[in-house]
């Protein structure tokens, strides 16, 4: 029934990413395209952010206390139905600028909603010593779909109405829907029951080293989200002849670098798996530099691939140490507390970049040289924390 479970689980994920890898792509060209503006695009990915902040508060506590089978399959219908509204807003021609901020607020309240939901989900589908092995698994697969789906979504979105895209986005939404259908029965806990885990006297549920890492990485996402999530498309708008693909392609090596780095660290254990990742993280700096030295789609690519090597040694690892370590009916609000914290600047980095502080070379550079130090200093701080918690170090 576990395995059976599971393969359910990981085909509607296989489906869903399709969508989920290929929307900020599409989402950012459509912005592009309709809108003609970076600043209508900083607007709708701020309030993006924000919406989806706004359902992190609550969307942890709802999980764990509610049928996750039924809330995972809600989700996910929701999200197919507010892509085909957006689709069919593109469909009809010349939106206003004020629909995509609100397309983009209604997308993140959907995601922020959906993600602690099916990040927690794995624990409750395999048995506790084939967790590391099957979270590596699962997201070989996920991060395989995100090697194709871009380069997809920026081949169609040259070649058709950025709209009939989006439509295809709320198609594999809906069919991940149906797929969920099938998983087994998880019966939430009592709220009494979370309760007295929390008070029988084994440490902290969320240790310190938890809280010093989404810290840090907290921080170096303001500077993905604004020099990398929304400078990155500006930049190649401005310097490439097919900005579309160019992205699409960076975005592909990415996924690719992380399928290699899953297939790697699946197998790899560090002697300190919470902190020792962290410092993989400051590979986040390559491609921040070559935007501002010289952003050649190739060279773009290549930067993009190493970083998500690096990026899947920490996710791997964190992930494992966290499903671990903390109580099943008490994960989906520990999912949401790491999103929330992670999330909570970004819209800050947004800004900053959207500012032109400093011109786009020296902003650029600096954001890398700020990112590479930050990775240390989280780095450090896990280890000051390593012995606070009672959570095993060795997975």
């Amino acid at each position: 029934m576990q395995t059976q479970g599971f393969n359910v689980f990981r085909l509607s994920r296989i489906v869903a990413a399709l969508s989920a890898t290929s929307a900020p792509i599409v989402f950012t060209f459509a912005v592009l395209q309709a809108a003609g503006n970076p600043d209508v695009l900083a607007q709708a990915l701020g309030l993006q952010i924000l919406a989806q902040l706004a359902a992190l508060l609550v969307s942890g506590p709802l999980i764990d206390r509610l049928n996750r089978k039924w809330f995972l399959v809600a989700m996910q219908a929701a999200a197919g139905t507010t892509w085909a509204c957006f689709a069919v807003v593109l469909l009809a021609g010349d939106p206003p600028g004020a629909v995509f901020p609100a397309f983009g607020g209604l997308t993140g309240l959907v995601s922020g909603l959906n993600g602690p939901a099916t990040q927690s989900v794995l624990s409750h589908l395999v048995a506790r010593e084939e967790l590391k092995s099957k979270l590596a698994d699962l997201r070989i697969a996920l991060n395989t779909v995100s090697v194709i789906a871009p380069v997809a979504a920026g081949i169609l979105l040259g070649v058709a109405p950025a709209g009939a895209v989006v439509l295809g986005l709320a198609a594999a939404n809906l069919a991940s829907a149906l797929q969920l259908l099938r998983l087994p029965a998880m019966k939430a806990e009592r709220p009494a029951v979370v309760a007295r885990t929390a008070d029988a006297g084994r440490g902290p549920l969320l240790p310190a080293w938890f809280w010093a890492a989404v810290a840090g990485t907290a921080l170096m996402n303001v500077l993905w989200a604004g020099y990398y999530q929304l400078n990155g498309p500006v930049i190649l708008r401005d310097t490439s002849t097919a900005p579309e693909l160019a992205w699409g392609i960076a975005s592909a090596a990415l996924g690719a670098g992380m399928v290699l780095g899953g297939i790697v660290f699946k197998r790899v254990t560090f002697a300190k798996p919470r902190s020792t990742p962290l410092l993989l993280l400051a590979g986040k700096a390559l491609p921040l530099a070559v935007l501002g030295l010289w952003p050649h789609p190739a060279l773009l690519a290549f930067a993009a691939f190493c970083t998500g090597v690096m990026l899947e040694a920490f996710v791997v690892n964190f992930h494992a140490q966290l499903q671990l370590g903390v109580p099943g009916h008490f994960l989906g609000t520990a999912y949401s507390l790491d999103a929330f914290v992670g999330m909570a600047l970004m819209p800050a980095g947004y800004a900053l970049a959207a500012s032109g502080s400093l011109d786009r070379a020296g902003s650029q550079l600096a954001a890398a040289g700020v990112t590479a130090f930050l990775a240390l200093a989280a780095w450090f701080a896990v280890r000051m924390a390593r012995d606070a918690g009672k959570v095993p170090e060795r997975v």
